[in-house]
């Protein structure tokens, strides 16, 4: 096996960055609001609006178009930008979570230990600031569905619209450890690449990098006119993870990604062909339409 021969192992290890930009989050969170109807829409928006945060992390971002225009945009603009939250408040020290946004099960570890948090149960005894995204998204769930205060469950709607898109991400389930990454690569921030900073950085990209309310319509246009993508199955949490290891072990991950980590000295930034560039950006298309369709489903 190539992960043998590379003495490579698949196993939990932080990673630091964003999943999918603002652009793929806003986009998760439009398909969700297709698919819902004007009164649960409307609810989630009336308890977005008591955000704790909402002055500084909603109306002073708000674009001066939105700004301008009627209430039904703006609401419509608010439900987008929740998703976008919890990376906007990266480093705030009563909101960020930082370890919320993934889970990295192992692909093969062998007698090595894996001194991390794997569990996919909640409730749980690991303390909150210690969840994974798989507890992290049912965390959220619960305080949703609780007795807990509009303010409260906003900032839950926000983790819940932002989270089930970062588990849709095949790099926030799968850190490669290697002799190269004896401490794990970061989800690929640490694999260099000719085209995109970085791997992990490629793959957050795939959809393009502009994010006005045109542009995530006009992604959506352009998602639905590949109907084969809407054929999503439900499923659960646990097993949507499970999705994106798979696909971290049998595509993010490729012979040439591996090879190149392989080789002694310098790590060079790695050429992928188009092909590979192509199937990835498939591949999150897809990604991003399941997880708007299961966001859907579970905010229903």
């Amino acid at each position: 096996m190539r992960y043998k021969i590379l003495s490579c192992l698949i196993i939990m290890f932080p990673v630091p960055a964003f999943a999918w930009n603002a652009l793929g989050h806003k986009v998760i969170a439009e398909i969700a609001w297709q698919r819902l109807d004007k009164s649960t829409r409307q609810e989630i928006v009336d308890t977005l609006y008591r955000h704790p945060r909402f002055a500084e992390d909603f109306v002073k971002q708000m674009p001066a178009d939105v700004a301008s225009a009627d209430k039904a945009t703006q609401d419509h603009w608010v439900f987008q930008q929740a998703a976008t939250w919890p990376d906007l408040i990266r480093g705030n020290k009563e909101y960020d979570q930082p370890i919320w946004h993934y889970v990295d099960f192992p692909y093969f570890v062998g007698k090595r230990p894996v001194p991390f948090n794997l569990s996919m149960k909640y409730p749980t005894s690991i303390p909150p600031n210690e969840y994974n995204v798989a507890q992290a998204t049912k965390h959220s769930l619960a305080a949703i569905k609780s007795d807990a205060g509009p303010d409260v469950k906003a900032v839950a709607y926000c983790w819940l619209f932002h989270l089930v898109g970062d588990m849709h991400q095949p790099l926030h389930s799968t850190a490669l450890v290697c002799d190269r990454f004896p401490n794990g690569d970061k989800g690929g921030n640490e694999i260099p690449l000719v085209r995109g900073r970085n791997l992990h950085s490629l793959w957050d990209n795939l959809l393009g990098q502009r994010y006005y309310m045109r542009d995530v319509a006009r992604e959506v246009v352009e998602l639905k006119a590949d109907k084969k993508l809407w054929k999503v199955e439900q499923g659960d949490i646990d097993g949507w993870i499970a999705e994106s290891h798979e696909l971290a072990e049998s595509y993010v991950y490729e012979p040439i990604v591996l090879s190149e980590v392989a080789q002694p000295g310098r790590l060079a930034p790695i050429d992928l062909p188009n092909s590979y560039l192509k199937g990835a950006g498939a591949i999150a298309r897809q990604r991003v339409v399941a997880a708007g369709v299961r966001l859907g489903g579970l905010l229903h």
